[in-house]
Protein backbone atom coordinates (compact mmCIF):
# COMPACT_ATOMS: atom_id res chain seq x y z
CA UNK A 1 0.00 0.00 0.00
CA UNK A 2 1.25 3.25 -0.86
CA UNK A 3 2.37 6.06 1.73
CA UNK A 4 -0.70 8.25 1.49
CA UNK A 5 -2.84 10.24 3.69
CA UNK A 6 -5.40 7.80 4.94
CA UNK A 7 -9.06 9.80 7.06
CA UNK A 8 -9.82 8.43 10.13
CA UNK A 9 -12.57 7.22 9.19
CA UNK A 10 -11.65 5.31 6.33
CA UNK A 11 -9.21 3.16 8.84
CA UNK A 12 -11.80 2.68 11.89
CA UNK A 13 -14.07 1.16 9.41
CA UNK A 14 -11.56 -1.45 7.78
CA UNK A 15 -9.75 -1.89 10.70
CA UNK A 16 -13.18 -2.58 12.41
CA UNK A 17 -13.72 -5.01 9.76
CA UNK A 18 -10.65 -7.24 10.33
CA UNK A 19 -11.23 -7.16 14.21
CA UNK A 20 -14.23 -8.87 14.01
CA UNK A 21 -12.60 -11.39 12.25
CA UNK A 22 -9.04 -11.72 13.27
CA UNK A 23 -8.51 -10.57 16.99
CA UNK A 24 -5.29 -8.60 16.82
CA UNK A 25 -2.46 -7.87 19.96
CA UNK A 26 -1.23 -4.45 18.86
CA UNK A 27 -3.40 -1.12 20.45
CA UNK A 28 -7.10 -0.65 19.23
CA UNK A 29 -7.05 2.19 16.63
CA UNK A 30 -9.72 4.65 17.94
CA UNK A 31 -7.71 5.00 21.30
CA UNK A 32 -4.50 5.46 19.50
CA UNK A 33 -5.91 8.18 17.58
CA UNK A 34 -7.88 9.86 20.27
CA UNK A 35 -4.13 10.00 21.89
CA UNK A 36 -2.74 11.21 18.80
CA UNK A 37 -5.05 13.45 18.02
CA UNK A 38 -4.01 15.88 20.74
CA UNK A 39 -0.80 16.56 19.52
CA UNK A 40 -0.65 15.72 16.02
CA UNK A 41 -2.63 17.01 13.04
CA UNK A 42 -1.30 13.83 11.18
CA UNK A 43 0.99 10.61 11.91
CA UNK A 44 1.88 7.11 10.78
CA UNK A 45 -0.28 4.79 12.17
CA UNK A 46 -2.25 1.34 11.87
CA UNK A 47 -0.40 -1.27 9.08
CA UNK A 48 2.54 0.08 7.57
CA UNK A 49 5.55 -0.94 4.99
CA UNK A 50 8.66 -1.58 6.63
CA UNK A 51 10.26 0.48 3.97
CA UNK A 52 8.81 4.16 4.40
CA UNK A 53 9.33 6.26 6.87
CA UNK A 54 7.37 7.68 9.84
CA UNK A 55 5.97 10.97 9.81
CA UNK A 56 4.37 13.53 12.54
CA UNK A 57 2.41 16.80 12.11
CA UNK A 58 2.44 18.96 15.26
CA UNK A 59 -0.59 21.04 15.88
CA UNK A 60 1.63 24.06 17.30
CA UNK A 61 5.13 24.74 15.37
CA UNK A 62 8.01 24.32 17.91
CA UNK A 63 9.53 27.95 16.94
CA UNK A 64 12.58 27.22 19.28
CA UNK A 65 14.05 24.22 20.07
CA UNK A 66 16.08 24.04 23.74
CA UNK A 67 19.43 24.67 23.50
CA UNK A 68 21.93 21.85 22.75
CA UNK A 69 18.61 19.71 21.39
CA UNK A 70 19.80 16.27 19.82
CA UNK A 71 17.10 14.73 17.82
CA UNK A 72 18.36 11.21 17.53
CA UNK A 73 16.40 10.09 20.46
CA UNK A 74 13.45 12.28 19.53
CA UNK A 75 11.57 8.80 18.35
CA UNK A 76 12.57 5.31 19.16
CA UNK A 77 11.47 2.42 18.07
CA UNK A 78 10.89 -1.08 20.23
CA UNK A 79 12.04 -3.79 19.17
CA UNK A 80 15.40 -1.13 18.19
CA UNK A 81 15.82 0.28 15.02
CA UNK A 82 18.35 2.71 13.77
CA UNK A 83 17.38 5.83 12.09
CA UNK A 84 17.25 8.96 11.22
CA UNK A 85 15.22 12.08 13.05
CA UNK A 86 14.61 15.39 11.36
CA UNK A 87 12.28 18.42 12.22
CA UNK A 88 11.19 20.58 9.51
CA UNK A 89 9.56 23.84 9.76
CA UNK A 90 9.48 23.32 13.20
CA UNK A 91 6.03 21.13 11.96
CA UNK A 92 6.81 17.79 10.52
CA UNK A 93 9.10 14.91 12.98
CA UNK A 94 10.60 12.38 10.39
CA UNK A 95 12.21 8.93 11.51
CA UNK A 96 14.02 7.67 8.59
CA UNK A 97 15.37 3.46 9.64
CA UNK A 98 18.59 3.23 8.43
CA UNK A 99 17.42 -0.33 7.18
CA UNK A 100 14.18 -1.50 6.72
CA UNK A 101 12.38 -2.84 9.53
CA UNK A 102 11.38 -5.93 9.75
CA UNK A 103 8.45 -7.20 8.50
CA UNK A 104 5.04 -8.38 10.43
CA UNK A 105 6.44 -7.15 13.83
CA UNK A 106 4.88 -5.08 16.10
CA UNK A 107 6.75 -1.68 16.74
CA UNK A 108 6.51 0.32 20.02
CA UNK A 109 6.95 4.06 18.78
CA UNK A 110 8.24 6.20 21.40
CA UNK A 111 7.89 10.20 20.60
CA UNK A 112 9.74 11.92 23.50
CA UNK A 113 8.14 15.69 22.18
CA UNK A 114 9.44 17.29 26.16
CA UNK A 115 12.64 17.23 24.08
CA UNK A 116 11.34 19.64 21.98
CA UNK A 117 9.06 21.72 24.06
CA UNK A 118 9.50 21.35 27.42
CA UNK A 119 7.17 23.73 28.66
CA UNK A 120 3.81 22.42 26.40
CA UNK A 121 4.57 18.80 25.96
CA UNK A 122 5.26 17.17 29.75
CA UNK A 123 5.51 13.54 28.73
CA UNK A 124 6.69 11.77 26.15
CA UNK A 125 3.61 9.37 24.24
CA UNK A 126 4.07 5.99 22.87
CA UNK A 127 1.96 3.81 20.52
CA UNK A 128 1.81 0.44 18.36
CA UNK A 129 2.73 -0.10 14.57
CA UNK A 130 2.93 -3.19 13.12
CA UNK A 131 4.82 -3.62 9.21
CA UNK A 132 3.43 -5.98 6.60
CA UNK A 133 4.54 -9.26 6.51
CA UNK A 134 6.95 -9.65 3.69
CA UNK A 135 6.70 -12.65 0.91
CA UNK A 136 8.25 -12.91 -2.35
CA UNK A 137 7.56 -14.94 -5.80
CA UNK A 138 9.74 -16.01 -8.30
CA UNK A 139 9.18 -17.00 -11.89
CA UNK A 140 11.32 -17.61 -15.09
CA UNK A 141 11.01 -14.41 -17.49
CA UNK A 142 13.25 -15.50 -20.40
CA UNK A 143 16.42 -16.11 -21.66
CA UNK A 144 18.66 -13.63 -23.84
CA UNK A 145 21.53 -14.03 -26.02
CA UNK A 146 22.99 -10.48 -25.63
CA UNK A 147 24.94 -8.44 -28.51
CA UNK A 148 28.62 -9.25 -27.06
CA UNK A 149 27.71 -12.96 -27.03
CA UNK A 150 26.98 -13.59 -23.35
CA UNK A 151 23.58 -15.19 -22.10
CA UNK A 152 21.23 -13.79 -19.66
CA UNK A 153 18.74 -15.95 -17.43
CA UNK A 154 16.27 -13.28 -16.72
CA UNK A 155 13.97 -13.70 -13.60
CA UNK A 156 11.08 -11.89 -12.04
CA UNK A 157 9.95 -11.29 -8.78
CA UNK A 158 7.24 -10.05 -7.27
CA UNK A 159 7.01 -8.81 -3.51
CA UNK A 160 4.53 -8.17 -1.19
CA UNK A 161 5.95 -4.96 0.45
CA UNK A 162 8.65 -2.23 -0.72
CA UNK A 163 12.07 -3.75 -0.85
CA UNK A 164 15.37 -2.40 -1.40
CA UNK A 165 16.49 -3.83 -5.01
CA UNK A 166 20.23 -4.05 -3.47
CA UNK A 167 18.64 -6.50 -0.35
CA UNK A 168 16.43 -8.61 -2.75
CA UNK A 169 19.43 -8.85 -5.12
CA UNK A 170 21.61 -10.52 -2.19
CA UNK A 171 18.61 -12.96 -1.60
CA UNK A 172 19.92 -14.80 -4.86
CA UNK A 173 23.53 -17.19 -5.02
CA UNK A 174 24.20 -18.39 -8.61
CA UNK A 175 27.46 -19.50 -10.58
CA UNK A 176 26.73 -16.96 -13.22
CA UNK A 177 29.52 -14.21 -13.71
CA UNK A 178 27.38 -11.26 -13.57
CA UNK A 179 24.18 -10.35 -11.73
CA UNK A 180 22.01 -7.20 -11.85
CA UNK A 181 18.25 -5.91 -10.58
CA UNK A 182 15.82 -3.35 -12.09
CA UNK A 183 12.55 -2.51 -11.02
CA UNK A 184 10.15 -2.69 -13.68
CA UNK A 185 6.99 -1.80 -11.90
CA UNK A 186 4.97 -1.18 -8.25
CA UNK A 187 7.08 -4.24 -5.80
CA UNK A 188 7.83 -6.02 -9.67
CA UNK A 189 11.52 -6.40 -10.46
CA UNK A 190 13.33 -8.42 -12.78
CA UNK A 191 17.08 -9.91 -12.52
CA UNK A 192 19.60 -10.69 -15.18
CA UNK A 193 22.19 -13.54 -14.32
CA UNK A 194 24.87 -13.16 -16.99
CA UNK A 195 27.29 -16.07 -18.35
CA UNK A 196 29.58 -14.72 -20.31
CA UNK A 197 29.97 -18.17 -21.98
CA UNK A 198 26.89 -20.71 -22.60
CA UNK A 199 25.49 -21.64 -19.32
CA UNK A 200 26.39 -25.33 -17.95
CA UNK A 201 24.54 -28.41 -17.39
CA UNK A 202 24.88 -27.79 -13.45
CA UNK A 203 24.36 -23.63 -13.89
CA UNK A 204 22.10 -22.81 -10.93
CA UNK A 205 20.34 -20.07 -9.35
CA UNK A 206 19.09 -19.85 -5.80
CA UNK A 207 16.80 -17.55 -3.42
CA UNK A 208 16.48 -17.23 0.11
CA UNK A 209 14.71 -14.78 0.96
CA UNK A 210 16.38 -14.15 4.87
CA UNK A 211 17.72 -10.62 3.68
CA UNK A 212 14.37 -9.20 3.06
CA UNK A 213 13.16 -11.25 6.50
CA UNK A 214 11.28 -13.62 4.25
CA UNK A 215 10.73 -16.97 4.15
CA UNK A 216 10.75 -17.75 0.35
CA UNK A 217 13.71 -19.84 -0.35
CA UNK A 218 14.34 -22.31 -3.75
CA UNK A 219 15.80 -22.72 -7.14
CA UNK A 220 14.74 -21.76 -10.78
CA UNK A 221 14.72 -24.10 -12.98
CA UNK A 222 17.26 -23.87 -15.57
CA UNK A 223 16.57 -23.35 -19.36
CA UNK A 224 17.88 -26.53 -21.35
CA UNK A 225 19.47 -24.41 -24.54
CA UNK A 226 21.19 -26.09 -27.31
CA UNK A 227 22.39 -23.67 -29.14
CA UNK A 228 23.28 -25.51 -32.62
CA UNK A 229 19.77 -26.12 -33.14
CA UNK A 230 17.15 -22.87 -33.58
CA UNK A 231 13.93 -24.03 -32.17
CA UNK A 232 12.02 -22.12 -29.03
CA UNK A 233 13.45 -22.23 -25.78
CA UNK A 234 10.48 -20.50 -23.75
CA UNK A 235 7.31 -17.85 -24.22
CA UNK A 236 5.95 -15.19 -21.85
CA UNK A 237 2.85 -12.91 -21.53
CA UNK A 238 3.25 -9.81 -20.14
CA UNK A 239 -0.39 -8.72 -19.48
CA UNK A 240 0.10 -5.93 -18.43
CA UNK A 241 2.10 -4.76 -21.85
CA UNK A 242 0.17 -7.16 -23.51
CA UNK A 243 3.24 -8.64 -25.43
CA UNK A 244 3.85 -12.41 -25.93
CA UNK A 245 7.37 -12.60 -25.69
CA UNK A 246 8.79 -15.97 -27.65
CA UNK A 247 12.39 -16.56 -26.98
CA UNK A 248 14.63 -18.35 -29.33
CA UNK A 249 17.56 -20.71 -28.86
CA UNK A 250 19.67 -18.51 -31.82
CA UNK A 251 19.38 -14.76 -32.94
CA UNK A 252 17.06 -14.39 -35.38
CA UNK A 253 17.73 -12.96 -39.07
CA UNK A 254 17.73 -9.57 -38.66
CA UNK A 255 17.08 -8.79 -42.75
CA UNK A 256 14.78 -11.89 -43.04
CA UNK A 257 11.33 -10.45 -44.37
CA UNK A 258 8.90 -12.18 -41.43
CA UNK A 259 6.04 -10.78 -42.70
CA UNK A 260 2.97 -13.17 -43.17
CA UNK A 261 4.93 -16.06 -41.20
CA UNK A 262 3.59 -14.63 -38.07
CA UNK A 263 -0.07 -14.07 -37.42
CA UNK A 264 -2.59 -13.62 -34.74
CA UNK A 265 -6.37 -14.51 -34.98
CA UNK A 266 -5.53 -15.43 -38.72
CA UNK A 267 -4.11 -11.65 -39.62
CA UNK A 268 -0.39 -10.17 -39.42
CA UNK A 269 0.82 -9.37 -36.41
CA UNK A 270 2.66 -6.40 -35.26
CA UNK A 271 5.95 -7.26 -33.11
CA UNK A 272 9.56 -6.48 -32.72
CA UNK A 273 12.62 -8.10 -32.90
CA UNK A 274 16.05 -7.70 -30.96
CA UNK A 275 18.29 -10.25 -30.74
CA UNK A 276 16.70 -13.99 -30.15
CA UNK A 277 14.09 -12.56 -28.76
CA UNK A 278 10.01 -12.16 -30.32
CA UNK A 279 8.53 -9.94 -29.32
CA UNK A 280 4.32 -10.27 -30.39
CA UNK A 281 2.64 -7.03 -29.57
CA UNK A 282 -1.09 -7.54 -28.92
CA UNK A 283 -2.59 -4.54 -27.93
CA UNK A 284 -4.59 -4.21 -30.88
CA UNK A 285 -6.63 -7.51 -30.02
CA UNK A 286 -8.79 -6.22 -27.19
CA UNK A 287 -11.82 -8.06 -27.75
CA UNK A 288 -11.21 -11.65 -28.13
CA UNK A 289 -11.01 -13.76 -24.70
CA UNK A 290 -8.30 -16.20 -25.94
CA UNK A 291 -6.03 -15.06 -29.04
CA UNK A 292 -4.11 -17.45 -31.07
CA UNK A 293 -1.02 -16.37 -32.01
CA UNK A 294 0.71 -18.79 -34.87
CA UNK A 295 4.59 -19.00 -35.87
CA UNK A 296 5.33 -20.63 -39.24
CA UNK A 297 8.56 -23.00 -39.64
CA UNK A 298 10.31 -20.84 -42.41
CA UNK A 299 10.68 -18.75 -40.13
CA UNK A 300 14.91 -18.51 -40.06
CA UNK A 301 17.53 -17.56 -37.67
CA UNK A 302 20.78 -15.97 -37.99
CA UNK A 303 22.75 -18.61 -39.33
CA UNK A 304 19.86 -19.58 -41.59
CA UNK A 305 18.31 -22.55 -39.93
CA UNK A 306 15.06 -23.19 -39.96
CA UNK A 307 12.49 -23.97 -37.48
CA UNK A 308 12.09 -27.76 -37.29
CA UNK A 309 8.03 -27.01 -37.53
CA UNK A 310 5.24 -24.43 -37.26
CA UNK A 311 3.82 -23.39 -33.61
CA UNK A 312 0.78 -22.73 -32.57
CA UNK A 313 0.21 -20.87 -28.71
CA UNK A 314 -2.99 -19.72 -27.38
CA UNK A 315 -3.08 -16.69 -24.93
CA UNK A 316 -5.72 -15.84 -22.07
CA UNK A 317 -6.76 -11.95 -23.05
CA UNK A 318 -6.71 -10.49 -19.86
CA UNK A 319 -9.39 -7.96 -18.92
CA UNK A 320 -8.24 -4.17 -19.38
CA UNK A 321 -6.91 -2.76 -15.58
CA UNK A 322 -9.10 0.15 -14.92
CA UNK A 323 -6.95 3.26 -14.91
CA UNK A 324 -7.50 7.32 -15.47
CA UNK A 325 -4.32 8.98 -16.26
CA UNK A 326 -3.68 12.94 -16.54
CA UNK A 327 -2.66 13.59 -20.66
CA UNK A 328 -1.08 16.62 -20.55
CA UNK A 329 1.78 18.30 -18.31
CA UNK A 330 0.30 22.06 -18.47
CA UNK A 331 -0.56 23.44 -15.24
CA UNK A 332 -2.96 26.42 -16.84
CA UNK A 333 -6.51 26.55 -17.57
CA UNK A 334 -8.37 30.18 -18.67
CA UNK A 335 -10.51 32.05 -16.82
CA UNK A 336 -13.30 32.31 -19.61
CA UNK A 337 -14.57 29.97 -22.19
CA UNK A 338 -14.46 25.95 -22.36
CA UNK A 339 -12.81 24.41 -19.54
CA UNK A 340 -11.54 20.84 -20.12
CA UNK A 341 -9.10 18.27 -18.90
CA UNK A 342 -7.62 15.96 -21.38
CA UNK A 343 -7.64 12.54 -19.54
CA UNK A 344 -7.40 9.19 -20.78
CA UNK A 345 -9.27 6.46 -19.20
CA UNK A 346 -9.32 2.46 -19.70
CA UNK A 347 -12.18 -0.21 -18.52
CA UNK A 348 -14.16 2.82 -16.67
CA UNK A 349 -17.63 4.37 -17.38
CA UNK A 350 -17.13 6.82 -15.06
CA UNK A 351 -14.60 8.93 -12.91
CA UNK A 352 -15.34 10.87 -9.31
CA UNK A 353 -13.80 14.29 -9.38
CA UNK A 354 -12.82 15.82 -6.23
CA UNK A 355 -11.79 19.62 -6.24
CA UNK A 356 -10.83 21.93 -3.91
CA UNK A 357 -10.00 25.71 -4.47
CA UNK A 358 -7.12 27.69 -2.97
CA UNK A 359 -8.17 31.45 -3.51
CA UNK A 360 -5.96 34.38 -4.67
CA UNK A 361 -5.12 35.69 -0.93
CA UNK A 362 -3.67 32.28 0.49
CA UNK A 363 -1.84 31.26 -2.94
CA UNK A 364 0.99 32.85 -1.81
CA UNK A 365 1.26 31.12 1.06
CA UNK A 366 0.65 27.83 -0.38
CA UNK A 367 3.46 28.42 -2.83
CA UNK A 368 6.07 29.16 -0.06
CA UNK A 369 5.50 26.15 1.62
CA UNK A 370 4.38 23.44 -0.99
CA UNK A 371 4.91 22.14 -4.23
CA UNK A 372 2.84 22.31 -7.62
CA UNK A 373 5.09 18.34 -8.56
CA UNK A 374 3.25 16.94 -5.18
CA UNK A 375 0.20 18.18 -2.84
CA UNK A 376 -2.00 15.45 -0.58
CA UNK A 377 -4.95 16.20 0.80
CA UNK A 378 -3.43 17.02 4.57
CA UNK A 379 -1.64 19.90 2.60
CA UNK A 380 -4.01 21.17 0.70
CA UNK A 381 -6.84 21.58 3.49
CA UNK A 382 -4.70 23.87 5.26
CA UNK A 383 -5.15 26.51 1.94
CA UNK A 384 -8.42 25.39 0.33
CA UNK A 385 -12.09 24.35 0.19
CA UNK A 386 -13.79 22.12 -1.75
CA UNK A 387 -15.89 23.07 -4.80
CA UNK A 388 -16.76 20.30 -6.45
CA UNK A 389 -17.63 16.82 -5.76
CA UNK A 390 -19.25 14.31 -8.24
CA UNK A 391 -19.19 11.51 -10.08
CA UNK A 392 -19.21 12.45 -13.94
CA UNK A 393 -20.07 9.65 -16.25
CA UNK A 394 -17.40 9.37 -19.37
CA UNK A 395 -18.69 9.57 -23.14
CA UNK A 396 -18.46 6.09 -25.15
CA UNK A 397 -15.77 6.19 -27.81
CA UNK A 398 -13.03 3.84 -29.62
CA UNK A 399 -9.87 2.90 -27.53
CA UNK A 400 -6.48 2.84 -28.94
CA UNK A 401 -4.14 -0.07 -29.19
CA UNK A 402 -3.43 -0.21 -25.51
CA UNK A 403 -7.36 -0.06 -24.80
CA UNK A 404 -6.97 3.67 -23.61
CA UNK A 405 -9.70 6.22 -24.43
CA UNK A 406 -9.10 9.82 -24.51
CA UNK A 407 -11.89 12.16 -22.97
CA UNK A 408 -12.09 16.52 -22.23
CA UNK A 409 -13.78 16.72 -18.93
CA UNK A 410 -15.80 19.25 -19.17
CA UNK A 411 -16.14 21.48 -15.96
CA UNK A 412 -17.50 24.82 -18.11
CA UNK A 413 -20.80 24.58 -16.17
CA UNK A 414 -19.86 22.79 -13.80
CA UNK A 415 -16.95 25.18 -11.92
CA UNK A 416 -16.41 28.52 -10.94
CA UNK A 417 -13.62 29.98 -12.07
CA UNK A 418 -12.14 32.54 -10.00
CA UNK A 419 -8.59 34.27 -11.61
CA UNK A 420 -5.62 33.66 -9.51
CA UNK A 421 -6.80 30.94 -7.66
CA UNK A 422 -5.19 27.08 -8.25
CA UNK A 423 -7.51 24.45 -7.81
CA UNK A 424 -6.49 20.35 -6.93
CA UNK A 425 -8.26 18.64 -8.99
CA UNK A 426 -8.60 14.80 -7.62
CA UNK A 427 -9.59 11.91 -10.02
CA UNK A 428 -10.61 8.36 -8.55
CA UNK A 429 -12.80 5.41 -9.24
CA UNK A 430 -14.47 2.47 -7.52
CA UNK A 431 -15.60 -1.48 -8.64
CA UNK A 432 -19.27 1.02 -9.33
CA UNK A 433 -17.69 2.77 -12.02
CA UNK A 434 -15.99 -0.12 -14.16
CA UNK A 435 -17.19 -1.48 -17.15
CA UNK A 436 -16.27 -5.30 -15.78
CA UNK A 437 -18.57 -7.61 -14.87
CA UNK A 438 -17.18 -8.88 -11.96
CA UNK A 439 -17.94 -5.38 -10.37
CA UNK A 440 -21.77 -7.03 -9.17
CA UNK A 441 -19.60 -9.44 -7.13
CA UNK A 442 -17.46 -6.72 -4.94
CA UNK A 443 -20.97 -4.81 -3.82
CA UNK A 444 -20.69 -6.77 -0.30
CA UNK A 445 -17.78 -4.47 0.21
CA UNK A 446 -18.28 -0.81 1.28
CA UNK A 447 -14.87 -0.12 -0.74
CA UNK A 448 -13.70 3.59 -0.12
CA UNK A 449 -12.55 4.78 -3.62
CA UNK A 450 -9.46 6.67 -1.29
CA UNK A 451 -11.48 10.32 -0.98
CA UNK A 452 -11.49 12.22 1.83
CA UNK A 453 -14.43 12.86 3.98
CA UNK A 454 -15.95 16.47 4.01
CA UNK A 455 -14.86 16.73 7.93
CA UNK A 456 -11.35 17.08 6.67
CA UNK A 457 -11.90 20.58 5.49
CA UNK A 458 -14.62 21.48 7.64
CA UNK A 459 -13.55 20.46 11.11
CA UNK A 460 -9.84 21.84 12.42
CA UNK A 461 -9.21 18.99 14.90
CA UNK A 462 -10.46 16.11 11.87
CA UNK A 463 -7.69 13.71 12.45
CA UNK A 464 -5.44 11.47 9.83
CA UNK A 465 -3.15 9.43 9.24
CA UNK A 466 -0.26 8.24 6.67
CA UNK A 467 -1.30 4.58 5.85
CA UNK A 468 -3.97 2.38 6.93
CA UNK A 469 -5.69 -1.08 7.43
CA UNK A 470 -7.07 -3.39 5.10
CA UNK A 471 -10.11 -6.25 5.25
CA UNK A 472 -8.33 -9.88 5.30
CA UNK A 473 -9.37 -10.71 2.23
CA UNK A 474 -6.51 -8.47 0.95
CA UNK A 475 -4.18 -10.54 -0.86
CA UNK A 476 -0.95 -8.95 -2.21
CA UNK A 477 -0.88 -11.81 -5.36
CA UNK A 478 -4.40 -10.29 -6.26
CA UNK A 479 -3.63 -6.59 -6.28
CA UNK A 480 -3.46 -6.58 -9.88
CA UNK A 481 -6.83 -8.21 -10.32
CA UNK A 482 -9.25 -5.62 -10.77
CA UNK A 483 -12.17 -8.43 -9.86
CA UNK A 484 -10.78 -8.27 -6.81
CA UNK A 485 -11.07 -6.21 -3.32
CA UNK A 486 -7.11 -5.99 -2.97
CA UNK A 487 -7.11 -4.04 -6.41
CA UNK A 488 -9.05 -1.03 -4.80
CA UNK A 489 -7.22 -0.99 -1.36
CA UNK A 490 -4.62 -0.63 -3.50
CA UNK A 491 -4.93 2.39 -5.75
CA UNK A 492 -5.39 5.78 -5.17
CA UNK A 493 -6.39 9.03 -7.12
CA UNK A 494 -4.55 10.72 -9.27
CA UNK A 495 -3.87 14.30 -8.45
CA UNK A 496 -3.24 17.37 -10.14
CA UNK A 497 -2.56 21.12 -9.44
CA UNK A 498 -4.18 23.71 -12.03
CA UNK A 499 -3.53 27.37 -11.80
CA UNK A 500 -6.48 29.65 -13.35
CA UNK A 501 -5.25 32.72 -15.03
CA UNK A 502 -5.32 34.44 -18.87
CA UNK A 503 -1.50 34.24 -18.63
CA UNK A 504 1.83 32.57 -18.85
CA UNK A 505 5.08 33.62 -17.61
CA UNK A 506 8.72 32.32 -17.61
CA UNK A 507 11.21 34.06 -15.48
CA UNK A 508 14.94 33.71 -16.14
CA UNK A 509 17.36 34.57 -13.29
CA UNK A 510 20.56 36.25 -14.93
CA UNK A 511 23.15 37.74 -12.25
CA UNK A 512 20.96 40.09 -10.04
CA UNK A 513 18.47 40.20 -12.89
CA UNK A 514 15.27 38.86 -13.97
CA UNK A 515 14.07 38.52 -17.40
CA UNK A 516 10.48 37.76 -17.28
CA UNK A 517 7.97 37.18 -20.41
CA UNK A 518 4.27 37.06 -20.09
CA UNK A 519 1.94 35.68 -22.84
CA UNK A 520 -1.62 35.68 -23.27
CA UNK A 521 -3.05 31.58 -23.12
CA UNK A 522 -5.64 32.16 -25.57
CA UNK A 523 -3.36 33.48 -28.76
CA UNK A 524 -0.50 33.45 -27.25
CA UNK A 525 0.60 37.03 -27.48
CA UNK A 526 3.01 38.65 -25.95
CA UNK A 527 1.82 41.12 -23.18
CA UNK A 528 3.19 44.53 -22.76
CA UNK A 529 3.69 47.21 -19.55
CA UNK A 530 2.58 44.18 -17.25
CA UNK A 531 3.26 44.47 -13.25
CA UNK A 532 5.04 41.74 -12.28
CA UNK A 533 5.78 40.41 -8.56
CA UNK A 534 7.95 38.43 -7.22
CA UNK A 535 7.93 36.67 -3.73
Amino acid sequence: MKNHLILLLFTVLLFTECKQKNRTSYEDVASTNAMLEQYFEAATTGVISAADPLRFILKTAVTVLPENTDLKDLVTLNPAAEGITTLNNGVIITFTPTQALKPDQIYKVKIDLPKLDPKNYKKAIEYEVRTFRQDMSVDRDGFLINDDGSVSMLVGVQTADKVRPENLLRCFSTDADEKDIIEVGDRHYQLDFRYTNAMKKNSFIRYDGKDIYCEAQGSVSMFDVDTKKFGIVYTHFDSGQKDYNIYFSQKLNPKADYTGLITVMCNPAKFSIKNNLLTIHLGQDRQSERIKIQVSKSLTSESGQMLPSSYSFEVDNQVDLPSVQFVSDGHYFPTEGDFKIPVKTRALESVRIFVVEIKQENVKHFLAWQSLSYNDFYNIRMFGKPVFDQVVPLKKAAPDDEGWTVHGLDLTPRLRRNPGSIYHVSLGFGPQNTTLQCREDLKKYKISDNFPATELFTQRDYYGGYGGYYYDEYSWEERNNPCELSFYLDHYPVQKLFISSDFSIIAKKAGSDFHVALNRLMDLSAVSDAEVTLF
